[in-house]
Protein backbone atom coordinates (compact mmCIF):
# COMPACT_ATOMS: atom_id res chain seq x y z
CA UNK A 1 0.00 0.00 0.00
CA UNK A 2 1.23 3.45 -0.98
CA UNK A 3 0.45 6.09 1.62
CA UNK A 4 1.80 9.06 0.41
CA UNK A 5 -0.67 11.19 -2.12
CA UNK A 6 -2.74 14.39 -0.97
CA UNK A 7 -5.52 14.09 1.30
CA UNK A 8 -8.39 13.33 -2.15
CA UNK A 9 -6.07 10.08 -2.35
CA UNK A 10 -6.03 9.25 1.37
CA UNK A 11 -9.78 9.57 1.68
CA UNK A 12 -10.16 7.45 -1.72
CA UNK A 13 -7.95 4.80 -0.38
CA UNK A 14 -9.54 4.60 3.37
CA UNK A 15 -13.18 4.42 1.40
CA UNK A 16 -11.65 1.20 -0.58
CA UNK A 17 -10.08 -0.37 2.55
CA UNK A 18 -13.72 0.04 4.86
CA UNK A 19 -15.18 -1.82 1.46
CA UNK A 20 -12.78 -4.36 1.87
CA UNK A 21 -13.25 -4.37 5.98
CA UNK A 22 -17.22 -5.09 5.45
CA UNK A 23 -16.74 -7.22 2.71
CA UNK A 24 -14.08 -9.25 5.15
CA UNK A 25 -16.84 -9.10 7.59
CA UNK A 26 -19.23 -10.73 5.64
CA UNK A 27 -16.77 -13.76 4.89
CA UNK A 28 -15.62 -14.43 8.67
CA UNK A 29 -18.97 -16.13 9.77
CA UNK A 30 -18.35 -18.55 6.29
CA UNK A 31 -15.05 -18.92 7.94
CA UNK A 32 -15.94 -19.89 11.13
CA UNK A 33 -18.57 -22.07 10.03
CA UNK A 34 -16.11 -24.43 8.04
CA UNK A 35 -12.60 -23.74 7.73
CA UNK A 36 -12.34 -22.65 11.35
CA UNK A 37 -14.64 -25.77 12.11
CA UNK A 38 -12.24 -28.45 10.61
CA UNK A 39 -9.28 -26.88 12.11
CA UNK A 40 -11.01 -27.59 15.67
CA UNK A 41 -11.62 -30.91 14.48
CA UNK A 42 -7.79 -31.88 13.05
CA UNK A 43 -6.58 -30.12 16.61
CA UNK A 44 -8.92 -32.19 18.39
CA UNK A 45 -7.92 -35.46 16.93
CA UNK A 46 -4.08 -34.86 16.91
CA UNK A 47 -2.50 -37.22 19.47
CA UNK A 48 0.12 -34.88 20.36
CA UNK A 49 -0.09 -30.96 20.29
CA UNK A 50 2.80 -29.51 19.30
CA UNK A 51 4.62 -27.46 22.38
CA UNK A 52 6.92 -25.68 20.74
CA UNK A 53 7.07 -22.82 18.09
CA UNK A 54 4.07 -20.97 16.68
CA UNK A 55 1.36 -23.57 16.64
CA UNK A 56 -1.25 -23.76 15.17
CA UNK A 57 0.52 -21.84 12.72
CA UNK A 58 3.36 -22.36 10.49
CA UNK A 59 6.99 -21.33 11.72
CA UNK A 60 10.42 -21.73 10.43
CA UNK A 61 11.44 -25.24 12.64
CA UNK A 62 7.86 -26.89 11.19
CA UNK A 63 9.06 -26.29 7.69
CA UNK A 64 12.55 -26.62 7.79
CA UNK A 65 11.69 -30.35 9.82
CA UNK A 66 10.00 -30.62 6.72
CA UNK A 67 12.55 -30.02 3.96
CA UNK A 68 10.81 -27.09 3.26
CA UNK A 69 14.01 -23.87 3.65
CA UNK A 70 11.16 -21.14 3.13
CA UNK A 71 10.75 -17.67 3.93
CA UNK A 72 7.30 -17.36 4.41
CA UNK A 73 7.02 -18.59 7.66
CA UNK A 74 4.82 -16.44 10.10
CA UNK A 75 1.52 -16.15 12.11
CA UNK A 76 -1.50 -14.04 10.83
CA UNK A 77 -2.35 -11.02 12.26
CA UNK A 78 1.30 -9.66 11.73
CA UNK A 79 1.35 -7.80 8.53
CA UNK A 80 4.93 -7.66 6.98
CA UNK A 81 4.71 -5.72 4.21
CA UNK A 82 3.52 -2.58 5.62
CA UNK A 83 6.85 -1.57 7.11
CA UNK A 84 7.59 1.97 5.83
CA UNK A 85 11.00 3.92 6.60
CA UNK A 86 10.12 6.89 9.71
CA UNK A 87 7.53 6.82 11.80
CA UNK A 88 4.07 6.12 10.40
CA UNK A 89 1.44 8.28 11.25
CA UNK A 90 -1.43 7.35 12.99
CA UNK A 91 -4.05 7.80 9.96
CA UNK A 92 -1.37 4.58 8.91
CA UNK A 93 -1.28 3.01 11.78
CA UNK A 94 -5.32 2.89 12.26
CA UNK A 95 -5.34 1.59 8.51
CA UNK A 96 -2.89 -1.38 9.16
CA UNK A 97 -4.80 -2.01 12.47
CA UNK A 98 -7.96 -2.70 10.43
CA UNK A 99 -5.80 -4.98 7.91
CA UNK A 100 -4.81 -7.04 10.42
CA UNK A 101 -7.99 -7.36 11.63
CA UNK A 102 -9.38 -8.69 8.58
CA UNK A 103 -6.84 -11.29 8.56
CA UNK A 104 -7.77 -15.12 7.42
CA UNK A 105 -5.81 -18.69 8.23
CA UNK A 106 -5.68 -20.30 5.03
CA UNK A 107 -4.11 -24.12 4.81
CA UNK A 108 -0.66 -23.06 3.87
CA UNK A 109 -0.66 -20.43 7.06
CA UNK A 110 -0.78 -24.40 9.43
CA UNK A 111 1.52 -26.17 11.15
CA UNK A 112 2.13 -29.30 8.98
CA UNK A 113 0.67 -31.80 11.32
CA UNK A 114 -2.69 -29.83 10.53
CA UNK A 115 -2.34 -29.41 6.90
CA UNK A 116 -1.90 -33.42 6.72
CA UNK A 117 -4.98 -33.16 8.79
CA UNK A 118 -8.09 -35.36 6.68
CA UNK A 119 -10.21 -32.39 7.86
CA UNK A 120 -8.70 -29.85 5.98
CA UNK A 121 -7.54 -31.92 2.96
CA UNK A 122 -10.91 -29.99 0.67
CA UNK A 123 -9.19 -26.73 1.91
CA UNK A 124 -6.31 -27.46 1.18
CA UNK A 125 -7.04 -28.60 -2.42
CA UNK A 126 -9.07 -25.44 -2.76
CA UNK A 127 -5.95 -23.36 -1.49
CA UNK A 128 -3.61 -25.23 -4.49
CA UNK A 129 -5.85 -24.59 -7.19
CA UNK A 130 -5.70 -20.87 -6.66
CA UNK A 131 -2.63 -20.49 -5.68
CA UNK A 132 -1.63 -22.00 -9.28
CA UNK A 133 -3.70 -19.63 -10.57
CA UNK A 134 -1.84 -17.18 -9.00
CA UNK A 135 1.09 -18.73 -10.02
CA UNK A 136 0.03 -18.82 -13.61
CA UNK A 137 -0.96 -14.91 -14.01
CA UNK A 138 2.73 -14.00 -12.16
CA UNK A 139 4.52 -16.05 -14.81
CA UNK A 140 2.08 -14.24 -17.85
CA UNK A 141 2.62 -10.71 -16.41
CA UNK A 142 6.83 -11.63 -16.15
CA UNK A 143 6.77 -12.88 -19.56
CA UNK A 144 5.02 -9.90 -20.94
CA UNK A 145 7.24 -7.22 -19.20
CA UNK A 146 10.52 -8.85 -19.79
CA UNK A 147 9.21 -8.66 -23.85
CA UNK A 148 8.71 -5.20 -23.31
CA UNK A 149 11.76 -4.45 -21.61
CA UNK A 150 13.21 -6.20 -24.97
CA UNK A 151 11.47 -3.31 -27.02
CA UNK A 152 12.64 -0.51 -24.59
CA UNK A 153 16.49 -1.72 -25.12
CA UNK A 154 15.01 -1.14 -28.90
CA UNK A 155 13.32 1.62 -28.53
CA UNK A 156 16.59 3.50 -26.81
CA UNK A 157 18.66 2.33 -29.33
CA UNK A 158 17.07 4.19 -32.49
CA UNK A 159 17.45 7.15 -31.17
CA UNK A 160 20.37 9.37 -28.94
CA UNK A 161 20.91 12.07 -27.10
CA UNK A 162 20.97 12.76 -23.45
CA UNK A 163 17.28 13.83 -23.63
CA UNK A 164 16.33 10.95 -24.97
CA UNK A 165 18.90 8.27 -23.26
CA UNK A 166 17.72 9.39 -19.48
CA UNK A 167 14.20 9.13 -20.71
CA UNK A 168 14.69 5.71 -21.92
CA UNK A 169 16.85 4.38 -19.43
CA UNK A 170 14.25 5.85 -16.46
CA UNK A 171 11.66 3.47 -18.55
CA UNK A 172 14.21 0.80 -18.32
CA UNK A 173 15.10 1.18 -14.45
CA UNK A 174 11.25 1.11 -13.86
CA UNK A 175 10.54 -1.80 -16.24
CA UNK A 176 13.51 -4.36 -14.30
CA UNK A 177 12.04 -2.92 -10.70
CA UNK A 178 8.33 -4.52 -12.33
CA UNK A 179 10.34 -7.72 -13.75
CA UNK A 180 11.94 -8.17 -10.50
CA UNK A 181 8.66 -7.95 -8.53
CA UNK A 182 6.90 -10.63 -11.06
CA UNK A 183 10.02 -12.77 -9.98
CA UNK A 184 9.88 -12.98 -6.25
CA UNK A 185 5.97 -13.12 -6.73
CA UNK A 186 5.91 -16.48 -8.79
CA UNK A 187 8.81 -17.24 -6.25
CA UNK A 188 6.52 -16.63 -3.47
CA UNK A 189 3.75 -18.26 -4.94
CA UNK A 190 5.58 -21.60 -5.60
CA UNK A 191 7.03 -21.80 -1.73
CA UNK A 192 3.61 -21.77 -0.90
CA UNK A 193 2.50 -24.71 -3.95
CA UNK A 194 5.62 -26.87 -1.93
CA UNK A 195 3.99 -26.15 1.60
CA UNK A 196 0.66 -27.56 -0.08
CA UNK A 197 2.22 -30.76 -1.25
CA UNK A 198 3.66 -30.05 -4.45
CA UNK A 199 6.34 -31.95 -5.85
CA UNK A 200 9.67 -30.10 -6.45
CA UNK A 201 10.37 -31.79 -9.25
CA UNK A 202 6.86 -30.47 -10.81
CA UNK A 203 6.98 -30.16 -14.27
CA UNK A 204 4.68 -27.21 -14.61
CA UNK A 205 5.86 -24.90 -11.70
CA UNK A 206 9.57 -25.01 -11.96
CA UNK A 207 12.17 -23.13 -9.90
CA UNK A 208 12.35 -20.06 -11.49
CA UNK A 209 16.78 -19.29 -12.14
CA UNK A 210 17.43 -15.50 -13.30
CA UNK A 211 19.06 -17.07 -15.89
CA UNK A 212 15.51 -18.78 -17.16
CA UNK A 213 14.12 -15.05 -17.43
CA UNK A 214 14.86 -14.27 -20.95
CA UNK A 215 12.79 -11.75 -23.26
CA UNK A 216 11.61 -13.53 -26.77
CA UNK A 217 10.93 -10.62 -28.92
CA UNK A 218 7.99 -8.80 -30.04
CA UNK A 219 7.97 -7.87 -33.67
CA UNK A 220 10.64 -9.49 -36.46
CA UNK A 221 11.86 -6.44 -36.94
CA UNK A 222 13.27 -6.43 -33.37
CA UNK A 223 14.89 -9.87 -33.41
CA UNK A 224 18.77 -10.29 -32.77
CA UNK A 225 20.60 -13.51 -33.38
CA UNK A 226 21.15 -14.38 -29.81
CA UNK A 227 17.37 -13.46 -28.59
CA UNK A 228 15.54 -16.52 -26.66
Amino acid sequence: LAFGGDEKERSRLAVQLETFRERTAACREKHETTFQAAMTTAISELGEIPTSGNFPDRDRDDDDANGLSLSGAKGKGKNTQAGSRGQKSRHVKDMLATLDECTFRLPSDLHSCLRSSPALQEFRKIERALREGQANDALDALRLHLTTYLALNVRKAEGDGVIHNTAADRRLQEKREVIEKWKSKYRQIRDLLLVLGMARDDNTYRVLHDEDCKAITLFVSEQKKEDS
